[in-house]
């Protein structure tokens, strides 16, 4: 039997997927979205690329960070979970499938991943939203202990 050994001092095949192929891999995953935009820097606009990942729209899936794409333990469909997050829906005609809806950790988040600013009463609406989703978590806690 051969073995592949691995030296982190040298070039191996992850190296080459980072440099190469990575973006193909992300391609079949059918959450990812590479969407682009422009953006002001230096005063000047400038062609970016924003890569984001969907959850899917059907209820008890799992909630997927929008910038990671890891999946969460909370669910989609459930209120109190989907409250813990900025929940976003893109309507843009760039993503013409169903799963549209990305879960970003705070609307500050959400901000710095697509340069873009939100007013003071989204920001202070979903917080309230979120500390009603956190006390609701901790008396479920509570309850079922």
């Amino acid at each position: 039997m051969e073995y592949d050994n691995f030296d982190p001092r040298e070039e191996n095949d992850l190296d080459d997927m980072n440099r190469e192929g990575l973006h193909d891999f992300k391609k079949y995953d059918k959450g990812y979205y590479k969407l682009s935009r422009i953006v002001k820097v230096n005063n000047k606009l400038k062609r970016t690329y924003i890569e984001v990942y969907a959850s899917s729209c059907h209820n008890n899936s799992s909630v997927r960070d929008a910038i990671t794409g890891y999946y969460t333990k909370y669910k989609v469909g459930k209120v109190f979970d989907e409250d813990l997050f900025f929940k976003v829906s893109i309507s843009t005609g760039e993503i013409t499938k169903n799963n549209r809806i990305f879960f970003f950790h705070s609307p500050s988040e959400y901000e710095g991943h697509f340069s873009a600013t939100l007013s003071e009463d989204i920001k202070n609406n979903w917080k309230v939203k979120q500390e009603a989703a956190l006390i609701r978590h901790k008396l479920d806690d509570y309850f079922s202990s």
